[in-house]
């Protein structure tokens, strides 16, 4: 049989082979998007459980910083209390009030309130680094006034600096602060700090404030230039001290 006479099958065998090339490749074609949209659907299934996931722990993130928030606002109230009954105040704690005076069982009730209040915002902090969400400043105010009235100078100034850095601001904090850091006695950094919170709480007094308050500030901020060595700044704030002063108990300590 001549070429002639085969054309009419080869031609036959190659339509059906490229048919069922074509059927093949839509085989194939069919096989790779069932198996795309497979993978998309897995895909889309991991990312509605990962989306839950989120919820539920931003969920159980919130329920769990409002129990902690509403701790701290339990033991600030308890320690506010305490330090109230016992006449402590930032003004007390500028002229060296303390604890020391009181009761045991009052003194083990504050420690017991410090610890609780620093593990509570400990765990807080960590919460709330996430989303960067602002922390109660007052807490920090009344870890300072704790600290500072059981005698924890360090840890009265960390807790001062960080009412001051979290916007809490008035010239009473600064003032115990400044005296929180003199007492810590750490060195150039402690008094510099002191130096520091002095200057903040001299800017930040009213006009009106009490002169004797005012000599207060001056005498405190001439002690530390004092013990800083520089002299001429410490007799100049210790005079205008003296000019303000006018309790025996102020005059007497600025000389």
């Amino acid at each position: 049989m001549t070429i002639s006479e085969l054309q009419p099958y080869l031609t036959a065998i190659s339509a059906a082979l490229s048919v069922a090339t074509l059927g093949f490749i839509l085989n194939i074609v069919k096989a790779i998007r069932d198996n795309a949209q497979d993978r998309i659907a897995v895909q889309d299934e991991r990312l509605k459980r990962a989306a839950e996931e989120q919820q539920r722990t931003e969920k159980w993130a919130e329920r769990e910083k409002a129990e902690l928030k509403e701790q701290l606002n339990k033991a600030k109230a308890e320690m506010d209390a305490l330090l109230k009954s016992e006449g402590i105040d930032l003004a007390s704690l500028s002229i060296g009030k303390q604890l020391s005076d009181s009761a045991n069982a009052v003194r083990s009730t504050a420690e017991a309130l410090i610890v609780e209040m620093k593990e509570k915002l400990a765990q807080l902090v960590n919460l709330e680094k996430s989303n960067g969400g602002k922390l109660n400043s007052g807490w920090e105010l009344t870890l300072a006034m704790g600290a500072m009235a059981s005698g924890s100078f360090d840890d009265a100034a960390a807790h001062f600096d960080a009412y001051s850095k979290n916007g809490g601001q008035s010239w009473q904090a600064s003032l115990s602060r400044g005296v929180a850091h003199a007492n810590a006695r750490g060195g150039s950094k402690s008094n510099l700090a002191s130096l520091r919170a002095y200057n903040d709480a001299i800017a930040l007094a009213p006009v009106d404030l009490d002169p004797d308050r005012k000599a207060r500030m001056f005498g405190y901020r001439g002690a530390m230039l004092k013990r800083m060595n520089r002299l001429q700044e410490a007799e100049s704030d210790l005079r205008i001290a003296l000019t303000l002063a006018n309790a025996e108990y102020e005059r007497t300590d600025i000389h």
